[in-house]
């Protein structure tokens, strides 16, 4: 009996025993699966949160190129106009860049969606490996883009300087109206008997109520005009406008030098003349060099004043001690007096005085040998004279 009685209080030992180790066993069993629980839920929100800084990433990419879209749209805007010729090819390039740029936002969309409606079910490698993907993906279409950028950056650079060759190009066409005023509205036949010359208008300035105009002209013209009358008798003077009607006015000799071959002459009008020839400055002359351009107007043989593009050829040419400039823009009998204007500012630079020419019995005229009296001079007679053309300084 107290053995049975042992086996038995010996196997609810064993029993209750083994209870308590089941229950720790399983107690330890559903804390291991809470933990995995929680990692997995961890490891689900940080793939979650890598998402959504590579979407946030992908968002601002889009806006950058969005943003430079913009510019470079803002850009050809602003180079549009009247210059469709020269930025034809940059807009070409342009729609192209354009065209990858919205073929690279549809893709990244696309992928995003993708990205966005997987979130849930992703997880560890295959999460690393669709991003991975992605990003290579990415790399290569960015990659693309930035070379097609760069090279747009190159062709707009080279646009602009394009652009701006075309803008000194436009700066410099010619304005017909502008050049008549300030190359042939100055000039005015001088003319006589048996004579005719050519002589340069100065801008009119107001003396008590009327206006006196000086005309600056070479002094071999005025002396053949007037011949034994003397320095007393008037030059008839004949004034063009644009329009071809003349109007002949008389002028007074004011100062002459036969030495230079240089006359000043002065008119008196009731209304000021519109077109005076402009002056250089003495720095301006002091620049002039050979192979300058110039235009020679003057009225060769009677004619309205007319226009011959050239260089200047010489700018010390001695001729009996007194210096002379060169030129060889064509010129003939008729051009003497006639002024020399620089082609770019259309400054006076000097009075045309001689021609070239050979031969003891009959002699030849050379168009191309124009001998010139350079404004430079005609200032320091002036000065000596005491009279003002109102040069600038």
């Amino acid at each position: 009996m107290k053995t049975q009685l042992w086996i038995l209080l010996s196997t609810g030992i064993i029993l209750a025993s083994v209870a308590v180790v089941g229950g720790k066993e399983l107690t330890r069993i559903d804390g291991a699966l809470i933990q995995a629980q929680h990692a997995a839920d961890s490891e689900r929100e940080a793939g979650a949160a890598i998402i959504a800084r590579e979407l946030k990433q992908q968002r601002e990419e889009r806006t950058a190129l969005t943003q430079e879209l913009t510019r470079l749209e803002l850009e050809i805007e602003r180079l549009a106009g009247n210059r469709a010729i020269e930025i034809a090819e940059l807009q070409e390039n342009y729609l192209k860049s354009r065209e990858q740029l919205e073929s690279l936002l549809n893709s990244s969309s696309s992928q995003l969606t993708v990205l966005e409606s997987s979130v849930s079910r992703i997880e560890g490698a295959e999460y690393a490996s669709l991003i991975q993907e992605l990003n290579a993906n990415m790399k290569d279409q960015w990659g693309a883009l930035e070379a097609r950028l760069d090279l747009n950056s190159e062709k707009l650079d080279k646009s602009r300087s394009a652009l701006s060759k075309l803008d000194e190009r436009l700066e410099e066409r010619r304005d017909t109206h502008k050049m008549w005023r300030e190359l042939l509205g100055p000039v005015v036949q001088l003319a006589g008997d048996s004579s005719v010359g050519s002589g340069v208008l100065l801008e009119s300035m107001p003396v008590e109520n009327r206006w006196r105009t000086l005309v600056v002209t070479a002094w071999h013209v005025v002396r053949d005009i007037q011949g034994t009358d003397g320095l007393d008798t008037t030059v008839p003077v004949t004034i063009y406008d644009q329009i071809g009607v003349a109007r002949i006015e008389s002028a007074s000799v004011v100062k002459h030098d036969a030495r230079i071959d240089v006359a000043v002459l002065e008119i008196y009008s009731s209304r000021p003349f519109p077109n005076g020839a402009k002056l250089p400055s003495i720095d301006s002359l002091a620049r002039h060099a050979v192979f300058d351009r110039v235009y020679a107007v003057g009225c060769p043989l009677g004619n309205d004043p007319i226009p011959t593009a050239g260089e200047v050829a010489d700018t010390s040419h001695d001729i009996d001690g007194q210096n002379y400039w060169m030129i060889n823009a064509p010129t003939f009998i008729g051009n003497s007096g006639g002024g020399i204007f620089d082609a770019e500012s259309h400054e006076l630079l000097g009075i045309f005085s001689k021609i070239y020419n050979y031969g003891a019995v009959q002699q030849t005229i050379i168009p191309h040998m124009g001998l010139v009296t350079p404004m430079s001079t005609i200032y320091d007679w002036i000065e000596e004279e005491g009279l003002d053309l109102a040069q600038p300084k």
